[in-house]
């Protein structure tokens, strides 16, 4: 009996070492095209990442992937933090730029083009002005951020 529960207790742990280490996790280096979410600095974002024309936009593509890219890219710089959502490379939904200083701007996309509300925030959080856009063209001028 000792030797099969000796097995037994070799199966479970042998599984979990392979989930584990040796199942071949792939990373975006092995197959740029089954990622959809990047982190990492401004110069690891360019050595990573290409944009290329189509008509009057630029499109987001991994380094060597056939298809635009789609997903969240989060990178830092010494101009601040970025975090933006693309689908089949354009922006898409919402993207935030924070400054060193602690304020930060928040604006929305649609298919890569400016499209709802693009809000300025102070370090404390208090909205400076906002700007709003419809398929990336500017509707109003800047409000002040207050309530009516």
């Amino acid at each position: 009996m000792r030797t099969s529960r000796s097995k037994a207790s070799f199966f479970p742990t042998g599984l979990v070492f392979c989930l584990l280490f040796a199942c071949g996790v792939e990373s975006p280096q092995d197959d740029p095209e089954a990622f959809d979410h990047w982190e990492g600095n401004q110069s690891g974002f360019e050595e990573g990442f290409v944009f290329r024309k189509d008509g009057n936009q630029s499109v987001l593509r991994v380094k060597g992937a056939a298809v635009p890219f789609s997903g969240r890219v989060e990178r830092n710089s010494t101009r601040g933090i970025t975090s933006q959502r693309f689908s089949d490379g354009k922006l898409q939904g919402k993207s935030i730029k924070k400054s060193p200083d602690g304020s930060w701007v928040e604006a929305h996309y649609r298919n890569g083009r400016l499209h709802g509300k693009m809000t300025f925030h102070s370090p404390d959080g208090t909205v400076r002005s906002v700007l709003r856009y419809e398929d990336g063209r500017l509707l109003t001028g800047p409000e002040d951020g207050k309530e009516d």
